[in-house]
C-alpha cells in the first residue's frame, strides 16, 4: 500500500469517528479501547451528551481541530466526550 493510500484510509477513519460523535453515535471501536484502559468508566447513556460535549470542544480556543486534541489535557476529544466520568479541564462540560 502506498503512503497516499494509507493516509486516505486514516483520514476516512478519523472522519468516521468525528461524524459518529457529531451525530450522537458512540463509536464501538473507541468504546472497546477505552473500556480496556478505564475499567471503572462507562459510555454516556445518550449520544446527545457526547454530541453536545464535542460541539463545546470544537468551539473552544484550546481545541486543535487538525488532530482533534485538547491543548490543555492532551486528550483525543472524540473519545473523551463519550464517557461518563470524563470532564473538561476548563469546566466547560462535565
Amino acid at each position: 500500500m502506498m503512503l497516499n493510500e494509507q493516509l486516505s484510509i486514516e483520514e476516512i477513519y478519523e472522519q468516521s469517528i468525528e461524524t459518529n460523535v457529531e451525530n450522537g453515535i458512540l463509536h464501538p471501536r473507541l468504546i472497546r479501547w477505552w473500556n480496556e484502559s478505564n475499567k471503572n468508566d462507562k459510555p454516556v447513556e445518550s449520544g446527545s451528551i457526547a454530541q453536545q460535549r464535542y460541539k463545546t470542544c470544537k468551539s473552544c480556543e484550546d481545541f486543535k481541530n487538525a488532530v482533534k486534541l485538547c491543548n490543555v489535557c492532551k486528550c483525543f476529544m472524540p473519545l473523551k466526550t463519550q464517557f461518563f466520568k470524563s470532564k473538561c479541564p476548563r469546566g466547560k462540560w462535565v
